[in-house]
C-alpha cells in the first residue's frame, strides 16, 4: 500500500505541486542574474529591476492569494507584519542590495555572496535560534560552497 498523508485525493498533487514550485523558484533564482546584470548594465535603476522581478515572482502565486483572500485577511495583524517584513526586507531588500552590488563591485564577488546566503541563513538559524540541522548539512554546505565558487569564478578568458 502506498504512503498516505491523510490529506485526501489531492495529497499527491500537492506534493508534486510543491516540488514544482521549488524547482521553479530555483530556476528563476539561477537565471535571474542573466536578466539582472544586463538590465543594470543598460542603466536600469536597481529599484526598478527589483520591483519588476518581484511582480514576475508574485504572478504565479496570485491565484493562491485570490482563492485564499478571506483566510489571509483574517490573519492577526502581527502575522501581516511578519509577511511584510519577510517580503520587503528578506526578499526585496536583499535583492535590491545584490542588484546595487552588481553595479558597484565585481559581479563575480556579488554572485558568490548571493549563492552563499542560504548556507549562511541555515548556519545562523542554528547558532541564533538553535535550529537543528541534519548530519548531512555539513556535507551539503560544503557542496554548496564548492558550487558557489565554481559558478562565481570569473572567466579565465
Amino acid at each position: 500500500m502506498g504512503h498516505s498523508t491523510g490529506r485526501g485525493r489531492g495529497a499527491t498533487a500537492g506534493r508534486f505541486g510543491g516540488l514544482l514550485c521549488i524547482v521553479g523558484a530555483c530556476l528563476f533564482w539561477a537565471f535571474s542574474i542573466l536578466l539582472r546584470y544586463p538590465l543594470l548594465e543598460a542603466g536600469v535603476p536597481p529599484e526598478e529591476v527589483v520591483f519588476h522581478e518581484h511582480v514576475l515572482l508574485f504572478l504565479p502565486f496570485l491565484p493562491f492569494v485570490v482563492r485564499n483572500r478571506r483566510r489571509i485577511a483574517a490573519l492577526p495583524t502581527w502575522q501581516h507584519l511578519h509577511l511584510f517584513v519577510v517580503g520587503a526586507g528578506g526578499s526585496a531588500g536583499t535583492i535590491f542590495l545584490f542588484a546595487k552590488a552588481l553595479t558597484l563591485a565585481n559581479p563575480s564577488a556579488a554572485a558568490l555572496l548571493q549563492n552563499l546566503q542560504l548556507v549562511v541563513a541555515v548556519a545562523l538559524s542554528r547558532l541564533v535560534l538553535g535550529e537543528r540541522t541534519g548530519r548531512a548539512f555539513l556535507l551539503w554546505a560544503a557542496v554548496a560552497l564548492a558550487g558557489a565558487l565554481l559558478v562565481s569564478w570569473p572567466d579565465a578568458a
